[in-house]
């Protein structure tokens, strides 16, 4: 690996990034911060860390403009989309050809559970990932040898988990993405545009191994988003229709992965009942009260205001409310199969 910390160190990293064909992307931060410490750019050759807590700002703006936007060269992550990408948007509003694995994975092998990188690594390289170092303190500087060898790791195990995976291009051009960026101006910090709420439909749920109460599930969100698995204490069944908080970091629970939540009405009686979309919705589309995007990104695990969004939200005679208002897609109410008093947390 190769530590990136002064200007002219990142424009000679940059100019060799972007020369390569294929790069593995990945980034640490504290669990409890919205803000990237490190971030992994892997060639077969060399591990670069650009260190963004040392570097100017402007300076990493043009490294990454320069290496996320070009389309000669691929970039592998896995929950980069979800996950890392919305972090990087302080610095970059593009990155071209990329390649989650884990949306790859889920292609390739549609029926298998997903563990998170580490379970990927199993799968496909036959070898464990140490996760020690993953909440370690990435703010602290000097970066120890043992931290920076797990980074280096985290990004370079994708480069070859693709080559044992051997995908066709097009299944991997099935799976690839652009994503956009930059600053959508929120007048108030309570608008419920910031939740990315999208209809789906269930495929398949199970019972997470190693606990009493959580389930798994396969969600499809329609050709723009793809699917997503969720862990959560509620078990919907296959062929329901759902409401999805796409916007939640990625987490792994119990060593499996999950890339969002259900929307999920919890009563005083115990009950907890689903939300779902209009019947004629289309899998992936978004509720009207949640705009067009782009989503910021929600911590489960820590304090954020997009949590509170959630409170506005009842039900009453069989219909969502948001602030008294029905909850609706596509101009149509989203409802739940139950009466009112229903809160959503």
């Amino acid at each position: 690996w190769r530590l990136v910390a002064s200007e002219d160190e990142l424009r000679r990293s940059s100019e060799e990034l972007a020369a390569s064909s294929l790069l593995g992307l990945d980034a640490e931060w504290l669990p409890s911060s919205a803000s990237i410490s490190i971030l992994q750019l892997a060639t077969w050759a060399e591990v670069h860390i650009w260190d963004l807590q040392e570097l100017k700002f402007g300076c990493v703006k043009e490294a990454l403009g320069k290496v996320l936007g070009s389309r000669k060269v691929r970039k592998l992550g896995f929950g980069f989309a979800t996950s890392d990408w919305p972090r990087l948007m302080h610095w970059v509003t593009e990155a071209r050809c990329v390649v989650d694995l884990d949306k790859l994975w889920a292609r390739l092998q549609p029926r298998s559970v997903q563990g998170g990188l580490r379970g990927l690594a199993a799968q496909a390289l036959g070898r464990s990932l140490h996760k020690a170092e993953q909440c370690s303190n990435w703010s602290r500087r000097p970066l120890s040898d043992s931290q920076l060898e797990y980074a280096a790791l985290d990004a370079h195990c994708l480069l070859q988990i693709f080559k044992a995976l051997g995908p066709s291009e097009a299944d991997v051009k099935a799976v690839e993405a652009e994503l956009f960026g930059g600053s959508r101006a929120q007048n108030e910090s309570d608008c419920f545009s910031r939740l990315e709420i999208r209809a789906g439909v269930v495929e398949a749920t199970w019972p997470l191994s190693g606990s009493r109460h959580l389930s798994c599930c396969r969600v499809q969100l329609g050709a723009s988003v793809g699917e997503r698995q969720l862990v959560q204490g509620f078990a919907p069944e296959p062929g329901q229709q759902v409401l999805v908080l796409c916007n939640l970091q990625s987490r792994d629970v119990h060593g499996v992965r999950s890339d969002g939540g259900l929307l999920v009405a919890s009563f005083a009686d115990g009950r907890r009942v689903a939300a779902a979309p209009p019947p004629a919705a289309v899998p992936g589309a978004c509720v009207d009260a949640s705009g067009s995007g782009p989503w910021e990104l929600v911590d489960l695990c820590a304090s954020s205001p997009a949590w509170a969004l959630l409170s506005r939200l009842s039900t009453d005679d069989g219909s969502v409310m948001l602030d008294g208002v029905p909850l609706t897609l596509a101009g149509a109410a989203c409802s739940v199969a139950a009466g009112a008093g229903g809160i959503f947390k």
